[in-house]
């Protein structure tokens, strides 16, 4: 479990890490990727709340209460990042090819949302593990342990595409002096 603290850490701050990215004017409302971020961001420390409290679970109903909210908290984050995916393609024709002071280039941009899509899948395969563990009520903690190794690689594997697409908005960063 303390695997898992630290990499859901570790994904706040990669979440978080690389914020104001400029919005764009499309002819109608603005998009704004801050907020699109922010939202990502907020769910992944709810999520990260939530997800502390499972180093003192004891009983079956504990965990029973972190999962079925960690459920919500990785639908919130999907939803989130979709949205952030949908303003990315409305403003698709704005976007540059190539990174500018103003903008990161919409592949950056679209890297970034898969990176969290990444996070989010990775995620919620632990979750179904989880389930799982809970149909085994007398079992559950048995379950946890022996489907420990898979969770940890899922840990490990949430942050490959997030890394990468951070370190791209990073480099983004540098050129425009932010």
């Amino acid at each position: 479990m303390k695997i898992k603290l630290i990499a859901i850490l570790a994904a706040t701050l990669l979440l978080t890490s690389c914020s104001q990215i400029v919005g764009i004017a499309i002819g109608g409302p603005d998009i704004d990727f801050n907020a699109d971020v922010e939202a990502i961001a907020l769910g992944v420390k709810k999520f990260e709340a939530n997800t502390s409290k499972s180093g003192s679970v004891k009983t079956f109903e504990d965990f029973k209460v972190i999962m079925e909210n960690n459920g919500a908290i990785l639908d919130e984050i999907d939803a989130a990042t979709e949205s952030f995916r949908s303003d990315i393609e409305r403003a698709s024709s704005k976007l540059p090819d190539e990174d500018t002071t103003e903008t990161p280039s919409k592949s950056k941009l679209l890297a970034w949302a898969e990176g969290y899509k990444s996070w989010v899948y990775f995620q919620e395969q632990n979750q179904v593990i989880g389930e799982e563990c809970l149909r085994q009520e007398s079992e559950f903690l048995n379950c946890l342990l022996r489907n420990f190794s898979t969770t940890a690689q899922n840990e490990s594997s949430s942050q490959i595409k997030l890394i990468a697409a951070v370190q791209g908005i990073q480099e983004w960063r540098k050129l425009a002096g932010k």
